[in-house]
């Protein structure tokens, strides 16, 4: 069975309160907890895929970062425009409950009981998100 992103390699589902590990793999908060089970945090563990070691955070998988997932370029729209169909108004606000772009006119109406923020600030949230979970790849290709 080809595994993608999104699955876990220990439980072969799709990952569920995915976490991961200082090698970059992933999987289940479940699957991983069970995995270290045995383990006391400190401990250093091989990674279940690359068996690269790493070690157990104080307060155990847990304490692992949350992976998140952000859709590739070839799942979004061709023709994204910058401003709204029906507002011609310039597309600032992105809306977390719907995960798209809107106006601010769209935040008022359709979307104003939704969470929603800046799309200059949800970027930089990634980014930023995206070096911290490469960061310790760096860090030991450089070492």
């Amino acid at each position: 069975m080809a595994t993608d992103n999104r699955s876990c390699t220990i439980c072969r589902d799709e990952a569920r309160n995915p976490r991961i590990l200082p090698c970059i793999h992933s999987f289940c908060l479940e699957c991983i907890e069970r995995y270290c089970r045995d383990h006391m945090p400190g401990d250093d563990v091989p990674c279940p895929e690359c068996r690269t070691e790493f070690q157990l955070p104080k307060n155990g998988a847990a304490g692992f970062p949350e992976r998140t997932f952000v859709r590739s370029a070839n799942t979004l729209p061709k023709a994204v425009s910058d401003y709204c169909v029906e507002h011609q108004e310039r597309l600032r606000m992105y809306c977390l409950d719907c995960n798209m772009n809107v106006c601010s006119m769209c935040c008022l109406e359709a979307h104003k009981s939704h969470k929603f923020d800046r799309v200059d600030t949800v970027v930089e949230n990634i980014v930023r998100s995206i070096g911290d979970e490469i960061g310790p790849v760096t860090l030991r290709i450089e070492c």
